[in-house]
């Protein structure tokens, strides 16, 4: 299958009975020509292929009705041919089958040996181009049999191979997108020709010419590719293609969880004669020390980076024994001791080596993995990044706490210009001192040079992250299995929290109740069921050899956007073939139990238990209008709903969320890709943010209500998301929410949004659905200046024409501040208000309806006054109190002075009158809220 920017593989062959290669392209056109003619693809052609091979199985397709795996038959192909022809006779007389309209489209990418037979892969085109992510793999046996075909290939219904935008529009257009750069942003380098190449993209039914662009930023955290429709210009997708995570002295494996483990000297060989470094014919150890250099980065502009260099040099013996410096990251030492290149050389060294072991137990004649795609292989340790990423000066380099693998992007020559592994210098630890970390990135770059496994895929339940879970469990198992220990890296994992280690094999998670949608949470029951089948099948004296060759054998028959009961199926027959059939039927129930067979993703959840974190793919994958989530929530209601709540939070600083959510009663929800993403969910709604009283958290609620009754039937109840938030650039891809809950409600449910409420009605701050307007029947129904009006959502109390409509609107034009004259028009419908509370006004004036008014003075005699009051004269007219003593009055009538504050205060200004006190209250937190709201 093609994939990105990889440089054909250099995978060893043997001729096989002197047949040179222009014979076998020969036969194989030959075997294509003959069966072109073959019919379409037929509804009865799975019946038709099980009446010649009965005891066939099959995985069902997404958006097609090929299956995406065959398995469990042996079908006969032409004798006396080459495998690759074998492969290619089949596919042309199954056709019909396999949903491929054209065999002439599949063209032969790799052929491997394995145990009993050989794997031959075969990459799409369309009109030669290559189509991204689509192929197919055909398993032949010893004696020239399919027995197994995982079928990836994909109808294209595009009718012009031309582009109507060049590829430098295009690099653009991607910058932009992805980046926000303009065209003055880029260097002459990155916006060349040759970052670009046409290809067919598709996903779910939507099919487009597209072309994929390398986007080189010269950081070596992103390694990023974007599609840009070669018609239209329009962004499609995203991704990084980064993955994460003589003698010498060393760990076996790590220092331990408390760094108390000893080093001890080990031999090391092949090292290049006449050099002073680490470094041999298929690796070499470098580190990365701060030396004050600098690169400039498109947008952000001159960042610092470390240098690579060779540090560790051999002593007068020529061994290379340093100590290791322990402490944190800006411990004397720490940042570039020369132990992180030995350590790191050594026990790459041992990996590689086992996997070549590995590959010849599967076939020694014709071994599938002879070395890495990039050969010597690029080791780094001491790395580190800006520290502004770390909360420290932009300008000076912090530590980084992880390790990834880097692919190259081959013929782009981007910056590095091959594949790496690479360890950061962390905050407390150094990452290239775990050993077990070391075997697991190294696993990445096999996996990479034999099948490329995607990132994410889809299916009818939503998004899934079975590839690059894979990718990740794999990782883990040939870690934990070369070291013999099922608790991954305990002295990295030591550094994170309680646990003490990275991931642990020995764990009871399964599929669906374990689902969080991120690649590494996601790979912990496909490691952990790996273990199971590894410690059931142990050899003489507990050798793992033979179990990880089966399993090393099974992963590289998989295509590049495996799902998990692929693996399932591709490793129980591999057990099968090198342990037998109860074996096989062990690992097969070992896959059943952890939910890898069939999985819906709906995690069972009762009212009020929360599940945690959950991730949610956006937009920036290629799916519009939404991304539907990785998993679903399957709840249980009881009689007489009227209402499911949802509610999620959201760190506070991200962008807004725009989620939508799907309920279906009975059975969980799916979708359909065809051009744009839907769903048959029997309700839907849009979340909506309200006020949080969780620090740092915003808040996000959905309603989901019955579509045609007022109550849900009690049964099983499943929901889904869906992101529709556009996401993308430098940390975009996915958003994470936390705390998801679902209670039940009775009674009238609240409301998000002003949509949510009927004709003629506002969702309020309480999230109450409040009429329109200020409704009435007469005049006397308002206010003072206010009239009873016919408006479209009936009779509400309206500003009238006042006395002195000196510009003649009819706005009602108001003397606000009491000096007689008419201060101008006053706020109408659709102006930004004058206030939202009266302290938006002032000293002695109220908000009403947004408008600042005068507050009326409450008496001028002591006769407008109840009981034994009298009427003081304050800051805003006269108020109504008990009399001071010296009995003086504020009528005038006996001369008598109003009393002098001695307090300080403002002798009796409206703010401090008690009637408007709980309106000030009211209007203070309604002012807050909707800050809030639109923060």
């Amino acid at each position: 299958m093609s994939r990105l920017f990889i440089a054909d593989r250099d995978v060893q062959h043997r001729k096989r009975g002197g047949c040179s290669m222009k014979v076998r392209l020969l036969g194989i056109a030959i075997v294509i020509l003959a069966l072109a003619a073959l019919p379409a693809y037929g509804a009865d052609a799975w019946s038709a292929f099980k009446a010649k091979h009965p005891t066939a199985k099959q995985l069902e397709g997404q958006g097609q009705s090929a299956p995406r795996l065959i398995y469990d038959f042996a079908a006969p192909t032409p004798k006396a041919a080459d495998s690759k022809t074998r492969a290619a006779a089949f596919l042309a007389e199954n056709r019909a089958l396999l949903g491929i309209r054209d065999v002439a489209d599949l063209k032969a990418e790799s052929d491997y040996a394995v145990k009993n037979g050989r794997v031959l892969r075969f990459a799409q085109t369309w009109r030669g181009l290559p189509v991204y992510d689509a192929g197919v793999n055909v398993v032949l046996d010893g004696q020239g049999r399919v027995t197994r075909v995982h079928n990836a290939y994909r109808p294209i219904s595009l009718d012009d191979p031309t582009p109507a935008i060049s590829p430098v529009q295009a690099i653009l257009e991607a910058w932009a997108n992805v980046y926000g750069a303009k065209p003055g942003d880029l260097t002459t380098r990155q916006a060349r020709e040759q970052y670009a190449r046409l290809y067919v993209w598709q996903k779910g039914g939507d099919t487009r010419l597209a072309w994929a662009v390398a986007m080189p930023t010269g950081l070596k955290t992103e390694r990023r590719i974007a599609f840009i429709d070669a018609r239209t210009g329009e962004y499609l997708a995203s991704f990084n293609g980064i993955v994460y995570e003589k003698q010498v002295n060393v760990w076996e494996y790590n220092p331990g969880a408390d760094a108390d483990i000893p080093t001890v000297q080990r031999q090391i060989s092949d090292i290049n004669a006449g050099q002073s470094y680490l470094a041999g014919p298929q690796h070499y150890a470098i580190n990365c020390p701060d030396e004050g250099d600098t690169m400039s980065v498109p947008i952000i502009g001159s960042v610092p980076i470390c240098t690579e260099r060779h540090l560790a040099e051999p002593d007068g013996n020529g061994d290379y024994l340093f100590e290791p410096v322990f402490g944190a990251w800006n411990s004397p030492g720490a940042q570039d001791d020369p132990f992180c290149e030995a350590h790191m050389y050594y026990h790459v060294d041992l990996i590689y080596k086992y996997f070549q072991a590995l590959a010849l137990r599967i076939n020694g004649e014709e071994p599938p993995f002879v070395h890495l795609n990039q050969n010597p292989f690029r080791c780094v340790c001491n790395f580190k990044v800006p520290g502004v990423l770390s909360g420290g000066s932009p300008t000076e380099l912090g530590p980084f706490d992880n390790a990834f693998y880097v692919p190259r992007q081959g013929i782009f020559g981007f910056y590095p210009p091959e594949d790496a592994i690479v360890f950061g210098q962390g905050s407390t630890v150094d990452f290239a001192y775990d050993a077990e970390v070391i075997f697991h990135e190294f696993t990445h770059a096999v996996i990479d040079t034999a099948i490329q496994l995607a990132s994410l895929d889809y299916d009818e339940y939503g998004m899934l992250t079975d590839p690059g879970a894979m990718n990740e469990g794999y990782a883990d198992y040939f870690s934990s299995s070369y070291a013999g220990d099922p608790k991954a890296a305990e002295y990295v994992g030591n550094a994170f929290g309680d646990l003490g280690l990275l991931r642990d094999l020995e764990n009871e998670k399964k599929c669906p109740n374990d689902v969080h949608g991120e690649v590494h949470d996601d790979s912990e029951w496909w490691s952990a069921a790996l273990w199971t089948i590894r410690q059931a099948n142990l050899g003489e004296g507990g050798s793992h050899e033979d179990v990880d060759a089966a399993i090393f054998e099974a992963l590289l028959s998989l295509p590049q956007t495996a799902h998990y009961d692929d693996a399932a199926a591709a490793t129980a027959l591999s057990i099968e073939q090198w342990f037998g059939a109860e074996a096989r039927t062990a690992a097969e129930a070992e896959f059943e139990a952890r939910g890898l067979l069939e999985c819906n993703r709906a995690i069972p959840l009762a009212e009020g238990e929360a599940v945690e974190v959950m991730y949610l793919p956006d937009t920036s994958v290629g799916l519009r209008p939404y991304a539907p989530g990785f998993a679903q929530f399957h709840l249980t209601l009881p009689a007489n709903v009227n209402y499911v709540q949802a509610e999620f939070y959201s760190p506070s600083g991200s962008d807004s969320l725009d989620l939508r959510c799907f309920g279906r009663a009975g059975e969980p929800v799916t979708f359909n890709y065809a051009r744009q993403v839907s769903a048959n969910a029997d309700t839907e709604t849009t979340a909506t943010e309200w006020q949080s009283s969780v620090p740092q958290a915003d808040r996000y609620v959905a309603i989901l209500k019955p579509a045609e009754s007022e109550t849900f039937a009690a049964g099983d109840f499943y929901v889904a998301m869906g992101n529709a938030s556009s996401g993308g650039g430098m940390f975009g891809g996915t958003a994470g929410i936390f705390h998801i809950t679902f209670s039940f409600e009775t009674g009238v449910p609240p409301c998000g949004a002003d949509a949510d409420c009927g004709e003629c009605q506002v969702c309020d701050d309480l999230h109450v659905c409040m009429p329109v307007g200020d409704k009435c029947q007469a005049d006397d129904d308002c206010r003072s200046g206010y009239a009873c009006q016919e408006g479209e959502c009936g009779k509400e109390c309206k500003r009238a024409p006042l006395d002195g409509d000196e510009d003649g609107d009819e706005d009602g034009d108001i003397d606000t501040d009491g000096d007689g004259s008419v201060d101008g028009d006053e706020p109408v419908d659709g102006d930004e208000p004058e206030c939202i509370t009266s302290i938006d006004c002032g000293a002695c004036k109220t908000c009403l309806d947004g408008i600042c008014f005068p507050v009326e003075a409450e008496c001028e005699k002591d006769d407008d006054c109840d009981g034994e009051d009298v009427c003081l004269e304050g800051a805003c007219g006269g108020e109504c109190r008990p009399a001071p003593d010296g009995d003086l009055t504020t009528d005038g009538d006996d001369g008598g002075e109003p009393e002098t504050p001695t307090d300080g205060a403002s002798g009796g200004g409206c703010n401090q009158t008690t009637p408007f006190a709980p309106f000030a209250l009211f209007f203070i937190a309604l002012a807050v809220l909707r800050r809030r709201r639109t923060a």
